[in-house]
């Protein structure tokens, strides 16, 4: 299955709860900060935590290839 998250919903669930309940940020004492994506399909749900220096380094790498609003 594959997913497609728009960029600008992962940078502003970096910052504060973001879309329907999709992304938002969490500090976990042993890990440093985190971000939960949600992610509901029709047949299951799946809660991802992923550390927000993976996200901030995925949105970077993305941007230099793409820039915003390109």
């Amino acid at each position: 299955m594959e997913w497609i998250i728009a960029r600008d919903l992962l940078a502003d669930g970096l910052e504060g709860p973001a879309g329907e309940g999709s992304v938002w940020p969490v500090e976990e004492e042993r890990d440093g900060h985190a971000s939960y994506v949600l992610l509901n399909p029709p047949d299951g749900t799946a809660l991802l935590e992923v550390p927000a220096r993976e996200i901030k380094v995925f949105l970077q790498e993305t941007v230099a290839v793409v820039p915003k609003g390109g």
